[in-house]
């Protein structure tokens, strides 16, 4: 995986069911960060809204907001997380074939 001085991404990996439940601490820092569920369900608190993300949920957050986030539930849960360090928009790539088909079914 490529960086640049603008992204920084990791896997999280998995927030296991074994895991005792937290007390929601709310965090703040300078970027944006993207969270994408791929399973389970993900409780997510942005300042003063409680949200339930589920699998193919994603949600974008401005990090100067206080925010927490944690498994909802007994299952765990599975999510990519993409940090950056100012705003810039998302810019999803489609794969080659992808972009040739749409091409094709447009002509």
């Amino acid at each position: 995986m490529q960086y640049t001085q603008d992204f920084a991404a990791r896997l999280e990996g998995t927030i296991p069911s074994t895991r005792a439940p937290v007390v929601p601490t709310q965090q703040v820092r300078e970027g944006y960060e993207w969270l994408y569920v791929i399973s389970g369900q993900l409780r997510l608190v942005l300042a003063d809204h409680d949200l339930v993300l589920r699998a193919g949920e994603a949600a974008e957050i401005d990090s100067r907001l206080p925010h927490w986030f944690d498994r909802f539930g007994s299952e765990p849960v599975e999510l990519p997380r993409l940090f950056g360090a100012r705003r810039a928009p998302a810019r999803p790539r489609l794969p080659a074939r992808l972009v040739n088909a749409r091409q094709c079914q447009e002509a």
